[in-house]
């Protein structure tokens, strides 16, 4: 774990190298952003067969203004939350979908895992700071990424991060699963526009 550790912490630091950078809405394509992000995984999703899939809903994507370097921070780091769930847990496929969709009125994006899973008592206590599951040395987790994740999504976009679903292993045993949904307002995803 201390070397997923050390890849993610490398990873991310990608992302601080632009924090001086004036910030702007950019046009986002997700599909490439998700496939960048994925490249930078590959090899620790190939140690630990596990399969990450992207899944496009219907539709024109075309003109979404985000923050480059806040979209991909919040991914990363439910994707880092992922693997490290589905490392706690025996199975014979082990599964990380991200998909994405429009409504009306939102931009919708999901990431599940079927790893090891979230307490519903715990639903809205792990957006609070230093609330972690990382108990023991070799894990190393301070309890700030969705906290900071819940800042971002709101702040940014005035949208929304919340647990949609989740089995907890410890409950049922082998069928462990989460699925963290984001909600955010497509008029916040204009040129000019924030949360």
């Amino acid at each position: 774990m201390s070397s997923f550790n050390g890849y993610v912490r490398a990873f991310a630091s990608m992302f601080k190298d632009l924090r001086g950078i004036k910030k702007e809405k950019q046009e986002i394509d997700i599909g490439a952003s998700i496939d960048n992000l994925r490249a930078g995984f590959e090899r620790i999703f190939k140690q630990r067969n596990i399969s990450f899939e992207v899944k496009r809903g219907p539709g024109e994507f075309s003109g979404i203004m985000m923050y480059p370097v806040s979209f991909e921070s919040v991914i990363l780091n439910l994707i880092t939350n992922s693997t490290r769930a589905l490392w706690r847990v025996k199975r014979d496929r082990k599964a990380i979908v991200f998909s994405y969709e429009k409504t009306q009125s939102h931009l919708l994006m999901r990431v599940y895992d079927n790893g090891y899973g979230i307490r519903s008592e715990d639903f809205d206590s792990i957006f609070g700071a230093f609330w972690t599951t990382h108990s023991s040395a070799h894990e190393k987790g301070i309890g700030m990424g969705l906290t900071i994740v819940r800042e971002l999504v709101e702040d940014e976009y005035g949208g929304k991060i919340s647990v949609e679903s989740s089995t907890y292993e410890r409950d049922s045993p082998g069928m462990g699963e989460t699925t963290f949904i984001i909600e955010i307002p497509l008029e916040n995803l204009r040129a000019g526009q924030s949360g």
